[in-house]
C-alpha cells in the first residue's frame, strides 16, 4: 500500500512510497504523477532526510530508475 507524504518544495506536490512493491511516487506541482520503479527503501527515506527535497531528487532519482507517467 503506497503511504503518501506532502513535500516540502516549490516543484513537487507530494510522494508516495510502496515499501512491497518498492514504487515512489512523485505528484509534481501542476498534478503530473510519475512513478519510479524498483527504488529501495533506502534510497526513499534518503528522500525524506534529504535538506533538499529537489536536489535529491535530481541527484539521486532523476535518470536513475525506471519511471512512467502517469498512475
Amino acid at each position: 500500500m503506497t503511504e503518501w507524504t506532502q513535500a516540502d518544495s516549490d516543484a513537487f506536490e507530494r510522494f508516495g512510497y510502496d515499501a512491497d512493491t518498492r514504487t515512489l511516487s512523485v505528484v509534481f506541482k501542476g498534478g503530473n504523477l510519475y512513478t519510479y520503479s524498483d527504488v529501495p527503501p533506502e534510497i526513499y527515506q534518503g528522500r525524506v532526510d534529504a535538506p533538499s527535497e529537489g536536489n535529491y531528487f535530481r541527484t539521486i532519482i532523476k535518470g536513475k530508475f525506471t519511471h512512467s507517467r502517469g498512475g
